[in-house]
């Protein structure tokens, strides 16, 4: 017999129960690992904010929500520029402008924390000191960051940095236009083969740092499931043996969708092979699984030690229960669980690669995270 899943003042969610799923009498521990039955972020859930917000310490150069001024608006259009926003230049950093910057961090290969930092501003062409009062952003030294892998039909500023490295080195001598053509893909080699690297005519970090450039990865750098794989890869940008949030990025089709996990002294999720299942479609029972509105969840685990586990040696029991792939909201991160940071329409994608992706499989994908 089914049993009410989640009750809300919109609808009843209903799932069937699994006779090998354990029901908790008393209380979840938040000790850093996920307890009897809880779905990572259930942990201590109190309307809808796990635990009290972090403390957030920035450093005077790094741009975050509730800050307002010219530096912002420069901001604001440089992701506009770059297809991240779409809201007013008004020099006001609030939710759209996180977001925003989260997409562009993802899609960067950058921390997806939504705060505008070195990093982050460079990336977007920014200087870190000052700012305009208007027009167009300032741009940094355009010898300084690449953005991911250029080849042959790159273009941007990244083509461009390059290029003007190559010509100082007596490689280029053609226009610093920011395409990558066949006189570029030439320069490369050239260099390449003199700088004993692998001649291939594109300019990945080494051949980047080389130069003497900043590299900071990009999509094609990090995306480990092409579009058509049948394999999900969730890529950790750090990982610990003990609690603390992490940042990391997940391939879904051939489309990379940020993500955090773990917080506080509760561990990320863990690394290894794992299978991915459907769980709830659609749910706004808990204020942590639903982000701009968009709520829903994925199953994860590889029956380590029964139904709903997952393997973990970091965890004392040597397993994990109940992790899942669900919308990252209430307060930054989750107890294990991977909780996606996009906006609402990246969320709706996401779920829609997914159920496409488990329809093509019989209903479950593999899912590696590394």
């Amino acid at each position: 017999m089914p049993a009410i899943n989640s009750l809300s003042s919109s609808r009843i969610t209903w799932e069937p129960i699994n006779p090998n799923e354990s029901v908790s009498t008393h209380a979840p521990v938040n000790d850093g690992f996920d307890e009897d039955p809880g779905e990572g972020d259930e942990v201590g859930d109190v309307d809808g904010w796990d635990e009290a917000p972090p403390v957030r310490t920035l450093s005077a150069d790094t741009l975050a929500r509730g800050a307002e001024g010219a530096r912002v608006m420069d901001l604001q259009r440089a992701l506009a520029s770059k297809g991240h926003y779409s809201g007013t230049v008004d020099g006001k950093f609030g939710a759209g402008t996180e977001d925003a910057v989260r997409r562009f961090q993802a899609a960067s290969g950058l921390t997806a924390d939504g705060k505008a930092g070195r990093l982050t501003q460079a990336a977007l062409g920014l200087s870190v000191e000052g700012g305009s009062s208007g027009g167009n952003p300032t741009p940094v030294n355009a010898g300084s960051v690449v953005t991911g892998t250029q080849q042959r039909g790159s273009r941007g500023d990244g083509v461009r940095a390059l290029q003007e490295a190559l010509r100082a080195k007596g490689y280029y001598s053609g226009a610093a236009d920011g395409s990558f053509g066949s006189g570029t893909e030439e320069a490369v080699r050239k260099f390449q083969a003199a700088s004993g690297l692998t001649a291939d005519g594109k300019a990945g970090r080494g051949t980047v740092k080389a130069l003497g450039l900043r590299f900071i990865e990009g999509v094609s750098d990090i995306v480990d499931a092409p579009s058509g794989s049948n394999v999900v890869v969730a890529r950790l940008h750090s990982y610990k043996n003990g609690g603390g949030l992490v940042h990391g990025t997940i391939s879904v089709n051939g489309r990379s969708y940020a993500f955090t996990s773990g917080r506080g002294n509760l561990r990320s999720t863990p690394k290894g092979t794992f299978t991915i299942t459907r769980h709830m479609n659609s749910r706004n029972d808990k204020r942590a699984f639903v982000r701009n509105g968009v709520g829903f969840s994925f199953r994860v685990q590889d029956g380590t030690a029964g139904f709903d586990t997952s393997h973990d040696p970091r965890d004392p029991r040597g397993y994990r229960k109940a992790i899942r792939i669900h919308p990252d909201g209430g307060v930054a991160g989750t107890a294990g669980c991977i909780g996606l940071t996009g906006s609402a329409a990246e969320l709706k994608q996401f779920r829609s690669d997914m159920n496409a992706l488990l329809s093509r499989n019989g209903g479950s994908v593999k899912l590696k995270v590394i």
